[in-house]
């Protein structure tokens, strides 16, 4: 942390631990970064109850000086890094098995970030020090997509896909392929891992500024900026589309995506999948956030 001018907190024991624990999360890859979280929020709001007297420095600034530290944690070619990756990629390896093993047919999709990544807002990581939060595996200690946003997205891009080659009954074939309330859906997608850090970080520093809070009149508001972290460019992530091979989805579905060449040799669900991932899949899409470009798509078979 930065501690020029502010030689009055180093007499405070919880600043020396503070200190210590946000330098030896950047050393290690077994510190979680969900655990920092809830000690580092304590350890900040207990500094900004008692900086007053004894120490010159605001919650804000310990905030900004914490996200820094888990953001050199997580730089690409650290090897805490790649040992998580590594772990990530196993993981997913084993993933992969278990669906063939059990008769699925198996789908690979790697994509990459072509900007920031924001994922998870209301997720229970990182809202308890920097109010916004992001979906965080606590086992892998890696940022993740979940299965259910990935679904969420490729189902609203089929049904823009249906509705221009069919024009009708799409809401039918959706709850075919994705389920509904009242039935389940004929494929699935797991959760999707970094396998890949292509940029300098694979976590980074954001930013939002929310200008009314809680005030009747404009001359009122006060802008205050609300640090959070998002995932950076150039992370890539892999996910799993599975599904029981049938003639109902095999019509839905081309016999070899690895070869295809373009948009027309798709079947609408390949399309669909795509589609979503340009329209983004995660947060604050409208803003430029969490899109994706395709790098590999392929068939898994078991070995």
């Amino acid at each position: 942390m930065n501690t020029s001018g502010r030689t009055n907190c180093s007499e405070i024991p919880l600043f020396e631990l503070g200190q210590k624990l946000l330098s030896e999360f950047s050393k290690y890859s077994n510190i979680n970064l969900w655990s920092l979280e809830y000690l580092t929020a304590t350890y900040s709001w207990l500094l900004d109850v008692i900086h007053i007297e004894t120490c010159n420095l605001t919650r804000e600034e310990c905030v900004k000086d914490i996200i820094e530290s888990i953001v050199k944690g997580y730089r690409c070619n650290s090897d805490r890094v790649k040992e998580l990756l590594r772990e990530s990629k196993e993981f997913l390896n084993k993933v992969s098995s278990a669906l063939l093993s059990n008769g699925y047919q198996v789908r690979e999709v790697v994509m990459e970030l072509e900007g920031r990544g924001v994922v998870g807002t209301s997720s229970d990581v990182g809202r308890l020090l920097f109010e916004w939060g992001l979906a965080f595996d606590p086992y892998l200690n890696l940022p993740y997509i979940p299965a259910s946003t990935i679904k969420g997205a490729i189902r609203r891009a089929y049904l823009r896909v249906c509705r221009k080659e069919f024009k009708e009954a799409c809401e039918i074939r959706a709850e075919k392929l994705f389920g509904s309330t009242e039935s389940p859906g004929k494929i699935g997608f797991t959760d999707a891992y970094p396998v890949e850090c292509l940029g300098k970080y694979l976590l980074v520093p954001d930013v939002i500024t929310p200008h009314y809070v809680n005030i009747k009149y404009e001359k009122d508001a006060m802008p205050k900026p609300a640090h959070y972290l998002s995932i950076g460019k150039g992370v890539r992530f892999k996910f799993f589309m599975f599904y029981y091979g049938g003639e109902d989805i095999d019509e839905e579905l081309t016999k070899d995506p690895s070869s295809v060449r373009s948009l027309n040799d798709l079947r609408i669900l390949d399309k669909a999948l795509l589609l979503s991932l340009g329209l983004g899949i995660g947060g604050k899409t409208l803003t430029g956030y969490t899109h994706f470009k395709l790098v590999s798509y392929t068939i898994k078979r078991l070995r």
